[in-house]
């Protein structure tokens, strides 16, 4: 399940991975990437709504998400493909 292979990669708790993620890879404790069955517009307001939900501030909306929660930052970039969206998760702490 994706959840499993998410939280081996560290994404923090509060940020959901997308329903149906399937092609995950990561980078332990800074990005998660995959990809989904789903268009762009539908995937992006799942994002803008979840985050939201999580108390994470939008701090800029272009291609990519940027959002901030205390101390940590997130960025979400939307992408494309044929099949559907691809979705990176970049995450780290700031000083």
């Amino acid at each position: 399940p994706p959840t499993l292979e998410a939280a081996a990669a560290g994404l923090p708790e509060d940020i959901p991975v997308y329903p149906g993620a399937h092609d995950m890879t990561g980078m332990a404790d800074k990005m998660l990437m995959f990809s989904v069955d789903a268009p762009l517009d539908t995937v992006q307001s799942y994002y803008l709504q979840a985050m939201q939900s999580s108390q994470y501030e939008l701090l800029l909306q272009t291609e990519t998400m940027q959002w901030q929660k205390e101390k940590l930052m997130v960025s979400i970039n939307l992408q494309t493909i044929d099949t559907g969206t691809q979705v990176v998760i970049v995450w780290f702490a700031i000083p």
